[in-house]
């Protein structure tokens, strides 16, 4: 319901400050820390809680709304006895007013960070925290002055702080004292930086989730890339605050037919387990039988093992995965399967496997494996595109070329389409079928401007729905 009252500025903010608090906690994984005596995760938390917490608190009236954003911002859900609880929890080790004189040391941290990586994570978390400060000062309607004052006093000292910062003399002696505790080798405080630098560049979970929700069709698929990624990310939350984490399987096999979005959505996870800090690189190598299994005893170990190291820190993606176990004869395929399942073991923090096949022989090809079936757990299904979703690739691969349909050529086109959906065989190519189609779409509009003597600008992006028939006639026998 927040969510929708925010202007599109004010839900940048927040996504801003969310995506900080993210890059806090990768950081603190990778054993980054902060002068605090505390960790790098609790320094941060306890600063907003008694800065946002502090401003609702200001004048001495806690408002339901004020505690809705609260929750929205913090993605939590306190109710009104739990927030104080927590605000007050918060101000132990610093009481009454006295706190806002205190600059919380991940700042020092972050800007440190920000220098050696050349990021702007502090100059994004003090933007962030400015407007979303002056939110919380009307986030019960009425912008009240003791909040204002209050905000207005603890930015002022933060600024301050920051802007000495960038002194160099200040700098070196935040440098010198390093990101780590004191009395920790020095070789060890490059080792963490260096491990920090990854998911620091990495995109934005974020953006690669939006990128994800973009693509056509695929609800189903969204819905679990979604829910992974929040198990994903509470299994962070617990390990934080030394709860026991459940195990968690990263590895998956997808299923489907040809051409429905198997490998995109691969290449998508890839980045955002290094977004989440899973992997340190986030980069996707595609393989099949032929990239794995060698013609002789022994080499086909060799071959598995340079395709695993080339996947190191990224995702292997083995498309057709059921060839590796052909019955029958000689071969090799075992061999790999082996390989594999011992670098899954091996490199378990930093390498994912994707197995992708058709439904029934992917399922038949995990159960026949004690290993694969221990170590795939969770199956995600990429189900057939329907005929709005086939017309909707075609649309945007026409977008792309800067090309158009006349009006014949649109009407043909969703009908064909949905026959073409309707009489689909069991293993229809989707995406793949559709790129065909539109290739030799391509193919007949050029064949038909050349017989023009002189083609216009209009003629070079007009396709005609000749054009499409016969398009659709050479890609599938018949004619339609």
């Amino acid at each position: 319901m927040i969510h929708n009252q925010l202007t599109a500025e004010e839900r940048a903010l927040v996504d801003a400050f969310d995506d900080v608090a993210a890059t806090i906690l990768v950081l603190q994984r990778d054993g980054v820390i902060c002068r605090a005596n505390e960790s790098l995760m609790d320094n941060f938390t306890r600063h907003i809680t008694l800065f946002f917490g502090g401003i609702i608190n200001a004048n001495g009236v806690l408002d339901e709304r004020e505690l809705d954003f609260y929750n929205y911002v913090v993605r939590h859900q306190f109710d009104r006895d739990t927030f104080i609880k927590h605000y007050q929890k918060a101000q132990q080790s610093k009481t009454g007013v006295g706190w806002q004189r205190w600059i919380p040391e991940y700042l020092d941290t972050l800007k440190t960070l920000d220098t050696i990586h050349k990021t702007r994570n502090l100059e994004r978390l003090m933007t962030a925290l400015a407007g979303l400060g002056r939110l919380f000062v009307s986030a019960d309607g009425v912008p009240h002055g003791l909040q204002m004052r209050f905000f207005e006093d603890h930015m002022q000292r933060l600024k301050e702080h920051v802007r000495q910062a960038e002194s160099a003399s200040f700098l070196q002696h935040r440098q010198s004292a390093g990101t780590v505790k004191s009395g920790r080798p020095q070789t060890e405080a490059k080792k963490i930086s260096k491990a920090a630098k990854p998911d620091v560049s990495a995109r934005k979970l974020s953006t690669v989730l939006a990128e994800v929700q973009a693509l056509i069709g695929l609800d189903q698929v969204k819905a679990e890339i979604e829910k992974l990624t929040h198990m994903i990310q509470v299994s962070a939350l617990r390990r934080e605050q030394n709860l026991p984490v459940p195990p968690l399987s990263l590895h998956l096999v997808f299923t489907g037919n040809p051409g429905t979005g198997k490998t995109t959505v691969a290449r998508k996870l890839a980045e955002m387990y290094r977004s989440l800090g899973l992997l340190s690189q986030g980069h996707l190598i595609e393989v099949d039988r032929s990239s794995l299994v060698a013609g002789y005893m022994g080499q086909t170990a060799i071959k598995t093992q340079e395709i695993v190291q080339q996947a190191m820190g990224g995702i292997l993606f083995i498309d057709e995965a059921y060839a590796l176990a052909r019955e029958g004869g000689q071969d090799y395929g075992q061999e790999a399967i082996d390989t594999l399942l011992k670098a899954m073991e091996d490199h378990r923090d930093d390498l994912v496997v994707i197995a992708a096949g058709y439904p029934e022989e992917m399922k038949r090809f995990i159960r026949s494996n004690p290993g694969l079936k221990s170590r795939f757990k969770r199956f995600i299904d990429f189900a057939d595109y329907n005929d709005r979703e086939l017309y909707a690739i075609f649309e945007s691969m026409l977008k792309q070329a800067h090309l158009q349909l006349d009006g014949p050529a649109q009407d043909f086109a969703r009908k064909a389409f949905d026959r073409l959906y309707r009489q689909r065989e069991a293993h229809f190519g989707n995406g793949r079928t559709v790129r065909n189609i539109f290739e030799h779409t391509l193919g007949f509009q050029a064949s038909r401007l050349m017989t023009l003597a002189s083609p216009r600008r209009e003629d070079l992006i007009l396709i005609d729905v000749r054009d499409l028939i016969a398009g659709f006639k050479a890609e599938i026998l018949g004619g339609l």
